[in-house]
């Protein structure tokens, strides 16, 4: 452990082995490179020494580790976090209005956001986390109560070869808002949920078919792209989930089910989802199809509502597609149960509630 005072300017820092750093009051620290050697660990301050900066470029051996203690009151001369690996938020002492100092946090392309069991209830209202590409959101085993109160950009560079991954062995509740021009894959590990409470822009917004479910409540999406059941290998024992529940209004320009697994999507009571495409061509480009791949596609109407006055609704491809009417409006343009070129029809239509005999 070394503490000091005043100011260090260097060309490079070396660490071949454990070592933390205590920077005294008004104390500055900048390095153009900072290496960590395999196995080792560097520590800017600790819970009494904070730092209002750090500048350099780290890079790290296998096992290395950066851990950094810094001021986020209103005092803090921080104004960009970049993040080029991973960062593992630990935010349990901080309260529902920690804001990084009012610094902006840019995930850079190919990052990692880690939330662990440690994480407190509410993070980062207020924030705005700025994803520069790519970016990978993970939840380990944080509580059911935990939520993500920040909202959440894209870069001025992100296009539509990037992706938004939320996934995690949680049921955490995604409350900021979203607006990100590439795509948002969605799900969470078997027996897990995720739920999205704040709105939503994007490329499109897709629910992997190897992960569990997915919820949206009082909120508002609006994709060109939304499908269930997609992504990853084929596997036919799995499937994702998408409940649009009360509050949510749900806008897509193509809605597709099981492209390379079971996919169900439910409207539920106080929903409505919206298709907006006016591909209506039998072909697997169509704006709303209910079964692509040789999987089911299951979309159940509960008291939502359904519109797509612009395409019919495709039942089947290749797979097995059920659009079930409990109970809700649907108003479309139309219904094409027919299958891929070879003149079958795997699609069905349930209406009411009744299973066999007369509808009801």
């Amino acid at each position: 452990t070394v503490n000091f005072s005043g100011g260090i300017n260097v060309s490079s820092m070396t660490f071949e082995t454990d070592y933390t750093l205590l920077p005294g009051e008004g104390a500055t620290l900048f390095a153009q490179e900072t290496v960590l050697s395999n196995g080792s660990s560097l520590t800017l301050g600790d819970g009494d020494h904070r730092f209002s900066g750090f500048e350099s470029l780290v890079t790290g051996g296998e096992n290395s580790s950066l851990t950094v203690y810094m001021k986020t009151d209103a005092s803090s001369a921080l104004q960009n976090l970049y993040v080029y690996g991973a960062l593992r938020l630990r935010a349990s002492s901080q309260s529902g209005s920690w804001m990084l100092g009012g610094a902006s946090l840019h995930m850079m392309a190919g990052s990692t956001m880690v939330f662990g069991s440690d994480a407190g209830t509410s993070i980062g209202a207020g924030q705005t986390v700025i994803a520069e590409g790519s970016l990978n959101v993970y939840a380990q085993n944080v509580s059911d109560s935990n939520t993500y109160l920040w909202n959440l950009e894209g870069g001025e560079n992100v296009s539509t070869g990037d992706t938004l991954t939320f996934n995690g062995t949680s049921n955490p509740t995604v409350a900021g808002n979203i607006t990100y021009a590439g795509n948002i894959v969605s799900g969470a590990q078997t027996g897990s949920t995720v739920t999205f409470t704040g709105n939503i822009q994007a490329e499109s917004f897709k629910v992997a078919h190897y992960y569990g479910r997915v919820h949206m409540a009082d909120n508002e999406l609006e994709v060109n792209k939304l499908w269930v059941g997609a992504g990853g290998g084929y596997d036919n024992s799995l499937y994702g989930a998408l409940d649009l529940d009360s509050g949510n209004v749900t806008t897509a320009g193509q809605v597709r089910l099981a492209e390379l697994g079971h996919g169900v999507l439910n409207v539920n009571q106080g929903s409505s989802l919206t298709v907006t495409g006016s591909n209506d061509t039998h072909s697997t480009s169509a704006s709303f199809l209910l079964a692509h791949w040789a999987y089911s596609g299951e979309l159940n109407l509960r008291g939502g509502s359904l519109t797509a006055l612009q395409t019919s609704m495709h039942l089947s491809w290749d797979g097995t597609g059920i659009f079930n009417a409990a109970s809700g409006t649907a108003d479309l343009q139309g219904m094409d149960f027919w299958a891929s070129g070879s003149g079958s029809f795997r699609g069905s239509f349930l209406l009411g509630g009744a299973t066999f005999g007369d509808a009801r």
